[in-house]
Order: C-alpha cells, then sequence, then structure tokens
C-alpha cells in the first residue's frame, strides 16, 4: 500500500515538471519575440530533454516493494492542489492562446484590407503621374497663348485630386497609428505576461526545490525503513530459531519428566498391590493365630462346668468380647488401607491430570511450531501479493503518464503553429511600416509636386 503511494507521488512530481514546462515553453512561443524565442526555446528544450532524461532515469529505478510509514495524507493533498493549481493555469494559457489567435485574425483582415487600400492608392499616383507627364508633353506642344488657361482648369483638377488623396493619406496615417497603438498596448502585455512567466518560473524553481527535498527525505526515510525491515525480519528468524530450539528442549524435558512419572506410577502401584498382598496375609495368619490359641485355651481349661456352672457362660462372653475386639481392629485396618488407597487413587487421579495436561501443553507447542515454521511462508506469500498489486498500479500509472505525454505534444504541435503565425504577424507589421515610410516619401513627393504647379 505504502509503495503505490510513493510510486503515485513520484509520478505526479514528474506530471507536475513537465506541466511547468510545457507552461514556460507556450508563454515564451506566445509573447516571446524572435530574437529571444530561439535562445529561449534553446533552453527550455535541454530543461524538456533533461526532465525527460531524469524521468527515464526514475523509471529505471525499481519501485520499493514496502511502503512508507511516514507519508502524511496533508502532503498529498498538498500536491493534489498543486497540480490542481497548474490545471488551472493551463486553463487560462488556452483560453489566451484562443484570445491571440482571434486577434489574429482581426488583424489579418486589417491587413487584407489596408493593402487592398494601399493598390488603389498606387493605382491613383500612377494615373496622377501619367496625367501629369501627359500635361507636360501637352504643355510644351501648344501655344504660350493657351497654355495658361489649360494650366489653370488641370491644376485645379490636379489640386482637387491631390487633396482627395492627401484624404486618404491621412486615414492611412491614422490607422497605421491605431495599428501601432495596439502593437504597443500588445507589447505592454507581452512584457506584463513576461513578468508573470518569470514569477511562475520562480515560484516552480522554489516548488521543484521543496520537492527535491521532500523527495530526498523521502528516500532516506525509504532506506532506514528497508534498512529497519531487513534487522526485524532478522531478528524474527533469529527469535524463530531460539523459540524453535527451546520448544524442542521443553518437549525433552517434558516427555522426561512424563517417562518418569509413569515409572513412579508403575511403582507405586506395584507397591501398592505388594501392600495389599502383605496386609490380607498378615490379616489371616492373624485371624488363624487368634483362633489356635482360642482353640489351644479352650482345649487346656479343665471342664469346671460341673464345679461352677456359670463359668462356660463367662469364658463364651469373654470370647465374644475378643472376636468383636479384634473385628474392630481388623475394620480399623481396613479403614486405614481403604483410605490410603484413596489417597493413592488420588495422587494417580492427579498424575493423570498432570501428565494429560503435559500431552495438551505438548500437542500446543507443535501447533506453535508448525505456526513458527509456516510463518516465514505466509510473509513470502503477503509480500508477491504486495508486489503484484504495486506492479499493476505502476502499469496504470505508466499509461496515464504516456497518455500525459501524449497530449504534451500536441500541445507542443499547437504551439508551434501559433509561433509561426505570431512570426507572419510580426513580418507583415514590419512591412506595414516599411509602407509607412513609403507613403511619407510620397506625400512630401506630392507636397513638392503640387507646390510646382501652382508655380506653373
Amino acid at each position: 500500500m505504502w509503495s503505490t503511494i510513493a510510486n503515485l507521488k513520484e509520478n505526479l512530481n514528474k506530471i507536475a515538471l513537465v506541466l511547468h514546462d510545457d507552461e514556460e515553453d507556450e508563454m515564451l512561443r506566445m509573447y516571446g519575440g524572435k530574437s529571444t524565442t530561439n535562445g529561449v526555446e534553446s533552453r527550455v528544450s535541454d530543461r524538456r530533454n533533461s526532465n525527460r532524461f531524469l524521468r527515464s532515469k526514475s523509471g529505471i529505478r525499481s519501485p520499493l516493494t514496502n511502503g512508507i510509514d511516514h507519508v502524511s495524507i496533508s502532503e498529498i493533498e498538498q500536491y493534489k492542489a498543486e497540480i490542481k493549481r497548474l490545471q488551472a493555469s493551463e486553463a487560462e494559457i488556452k483560453a489566451l492562446s484562443v484570445n491571440y489567435a482571434a486577434l489574429l485574425k482581426d488583424k489579418e483582415g486589417q491587413n487584407v484590407r489596408l493593402n487592398k487600400e494601399n493598390g488603389s492608392l498606387k493605382q491613383d499616383l500612377e494615373a496622377a503621374n501619367a496625367a501629369l507627364s501627359a500635361s507636360r508633353n501637352e504643355g510644351s506642344r501648344a501655344s504660350t497663348s493657351g497654355t495658361s488657361s489649360v494650366k489653370l482648369s488641370k491644376a485645379v483638377q490636379y489640386s482637387s485630386e491631390i487633396r482627395k488623396l492627401k484624404l486618404e493619406l491621412k486615414q492611412e496615417r491614422d490607422q497605421l497609428a491605431n495599428i501601432q497603438l495596439n502593437f504597443r498596448e500588445e507589447q505592454e502585455s507581452n512584457n506584463s505576461f513576461r513578468e508573470e512567466l518569470k514569477m511562475l518560473k520562480l515560484e516552480r524553481e522554489k516548488t521543484s526545490k521543496e520537492l527535491r527535498k521532500v523527495q530526498y527525505e523521502l528516500n532516506v526515510k525509504a532506506s532506514e525503513i528497508k534498512h529497519l525491515r531487513f534487522e526485524l525480519t532478522r531478528r524474527k528468524n533469529e527469535e524463530a530459531e531460539e523459540d524453535f530450539d527451546s520448544l524442542k528442549r521443553l518437549i525433552k524435558t517434558l516427555e522426561k519428566e512424563n517417562n518418569t512419572l509413569k515409572i513412579e506410577r508403575n511403582e507405586i502401584e506395584a507397591a501398592f498391590q505388594k501392600s495389599r498382598k502383605s496386609f490380607t496375609g498378615k490379616m489371616l495368619s492373624d485371624a488363624l493365630h487368634i483362633q489356635k490359641t482360642d482353640s489351644s485355651s479352650t482345649s487346656d481349661i479343665p471342664d469346671h462346668s460341673e464345679s461352677f456352672p456359670g463359668k462356660e457362660e463367662m469364658e463364651r462372653d469373654k470370647a465374644l468380647q475378643e472376636l468383636s475386639r479384634l473385628k474392630q481392629h481388623l475394620l480399623q485396618k481396613a479403614s486405614e488401607e481403604a483410605e490410603k488407597m484413596d489417597e493413592d487413587s488420588k495422587i494417580i487421579e492427579e498424575l493423570c491430570d498432570s501428565n494429560n495436561y503435559l500431552r495438551a501443553q505438548i500437542s500446543h507447542l507443535e501447533r506453535t511450531r508448525k505456526q513458527a515454521i509456516a510463518s516465514p511462508e505466509e510473509l513470502k506469500m503477503a509480500n508477491n501479493n504486495e508486489i503484484l498489486k504495486s506492479r499493476e498500479v505502476i502499469d496504470d500509472l505508466n499509461k496515464k503518464l504516456t497518455n500525459c505525454l501524449s497530449t504534451i505534444d500536441s500541445k507542443n504541435i499547437e504551439l508551434s503553429n501559433l509561433q509561426t503565425a505570431l512570426g507572419q504577424y510580426y513580418a507583415e507589421i514590419k512591412a506595414k511600416i516599411y509602407k509607412h515610410a513609403a507613403f511619407s516619401f510620397f506625400d512630401h513627393k506630392f507636397r513638392v509636386f503640387g507646390m510646382l504647379i501652382l508655380l506653373l
């Protein structure tokens, strides 16, 4: 995502530089003189070639696969506003070029009309010269008596024609003065446009410096980010390897503990079975011993039933008490053994629970180990997807750039056509100035000729 923003920003900077160069070229071609246009065009062409060279060099550089984390939205909005301002200035230049083309058409119409009027004046002048030459020839042939009246009538005729020619010449002078006034106004407007062009050039240089500074900072930050990401990937790989080794060690220790617990459980079960068997054997031996002692005691005791009739009952009660005491002793032993068995069963259950917990922990660690192994592959897949997206965005921007270059070439052709029209107009103005000088010469000649006629 950030790589696409960086590429978009770089391409916008290139388009802004190209638009600035085209505006400068257009203004210099429209309003610059012939003496300055050649040098300016060479400088503009050199600057354009340098900018194209920079574009080619910048196109060679491979785009960053990862984004820039410190680019703010305000900078992007600022660049968008700058591009909108340049587009507005381009629209104003187009409007000025349209107005200038209309003015050129009007001037061409005026030039055609003035050429027609000049042709008619030339024809009248030729007719007047022919009439004067004819009058001179006739004056030399005629007699001295009729020359004065003929000369007076011809002088009156020629004076009326001279007045008419003077009026036409005055009108032509007025038109030429208007043309010169318009030409001065156009020169003033050209000077103002040149000043504006200088201001725009200064602003463009200032913005280009700022853009270069921002681009340098972005390149520095991009290099830092690249270095940090390289360090981060290296540390992640090291941590993953360390985690993997620690998981292996933990699994081995847990397996050892599990084996020891199994051995202890088996030992406890064997000891329990052994103690149980020994207890039951001991109880049986005690019972047999008691029974034997009772039988021996009963056999050893002399039968005094005949001598003491209540003595047998007393012995019986005593034996019953002894049996009850033995039963209680056996019950106590059995309860103690049952309690021990319960405690042992609880210990066994706890050991089983701990074993199950350890098994679950081992399975969880195995899953985390597998995820840690699979995470670099997922990162590679994500990086490849980002690279593909950035390449698609770069292709779209290259297409837009080619379209902009084609439009710029068409604008250059239009500007060259306007420059040729401006050169033609400048040549026509020079021709009119020369015609004005010729008319002033002919006016002086007419005045001298009229004075000669009046003297004659």
